[in-house]
């Protein structure tokens, strides 16, 4: 005799995947690819830009915690990944960029006469661990939604 399955099983979600759900769209919430990603994707650093275009990523740094982990092996190694850059990203920018004229960051323009080459490695260094977040976020919402049916 031949069993048939339920369509009830089939419209049921494992709950380890329903969690993983709830936190990818969590993470979505609050790291927007309208935000600090655009920004990113946009932004020349070489030239002065508000500080607070980069405010969901500080804050997505800040609230990284256990209960925002995947329980998917692999979503939580780029949600990591992910966390990683941003906070790579935030140091350089701490690092290598002052708050000028009006509150906005920028790299120090005195460096256009005094260190060029330095200002030409620091913008390059600054788009960079740009390009791996947006990268990273990238893919991270690429295989979230694949993996997590959305």
């Amino acid at each position: 005799m031949e069993r048939r399955s339920s369509h009830l099983a089939i419209a049921t979600v494992r709950p380890d995947v329903a969690a993983d759900r709830r936190t990818f769209l969590k993470l979505r919430e609050r790291l927007t690819s309208e935000g600090s990603i655009a920004f990113l994707r946009e932004q020349h650093m070489g030239a002065p830009f508000d500080p607070r275009a980069l405010d969901e990523i500080r804050e997505f740094c800040a609230s990284a915690a256990a209960a925002d982990a995947f329980r998917d092996r692999r979503l939580e190694r780029k949600r990591r990944r992910l966390l990683r850059h941003c906070r790579g990203l935030i140091e350089g920018i701490d690092e290598h960029t002052d708050l000028g004229h009006g509150s906005l960051a920028s790299v120090p323009l005195v460096w256009e006469e005094e260190a060029p080459r330095k200002l030409d490695h620091v913008v390059y260094l600054l788009h960079r661990l740009g390009d791996r977040v947006v990268r990273s976020y990238e893919d991270l919402i690429k295989d979230g939604v694949e993996r997590l049916d959305l």
